[in-house]
């Protein structure tokens, strides 16, 4: 089941999903997650992976 997870066209979707509601919230192009990271992280650490608009 693991392989069939497309986390890039999940990641893409949801972008797509935040712009249209909000086109001035930063959101990185590229996934910062990785899988295990979404199934083992807690919220707080998974915040922290996503990079800040400098």
């Amino acid at each position: 089941m693991r392989q069939r997870v497309d986390i890039a066209a999940l990641y893409a979707v949801a972008v797509k999903q935040i712009r249209t509601i909000d086109r001035t919230l930063y959101v990185p192009s590229d996934n910062p997650l990785t899988l295990d990271h979404l199934l083992n992280e807690d919220l707080d650490v998974l915040l922290n992976r996503i990079p800040r608009l400098a």
